[in-house]
């Protein structure tokens, strides 16, 4: 996302047809999967956004697709920050709540 608009460089909708079939296929098939990714796309690329979408509707199903979109074959292109040690003042706040 950029300025609050869909980027179609960041997503690999091949992608999710080809090396992420199963799971894509398993997540269409299961309704929290499915509301998860829903929710995700109505964040506009705000990350405790998403992050509450992945809370509230996170499951097996999901997970193992998003290890797979973003870990695996990077269908989806996002900042991943390397592990590290966090200076208590730079530990990240944690998600805000959804509002419903």
């Amino acid at each position: 996302m950029a300025d609050g608009k869909f980027n179609p460089d960041l997503v690999s909708s091949e992608c999710f047809a080809t090396s992420c079939r199963a799971p894509t296929k398993a997540c269409f098939e299961d309704s929290g999967c499915k509301k998860g990714l829903m929710c995700t796309a109505r964040c506009l690329g705000d990350s405790a956004c998403i992050t509450g979408c992945f809370a509230r509707f996170g499951n097996e199903v999901l997970n193992e697709g998003l290890k797979c979109w973003i870990e695996d074959y990077k269908c989806i292109n996002i900042a991943i920050m390397e592990p590290g040690n966090d200076a208590p003042e730079e530990v990240p706040a944690p998600p805000l709540p959804l509002a419903t």
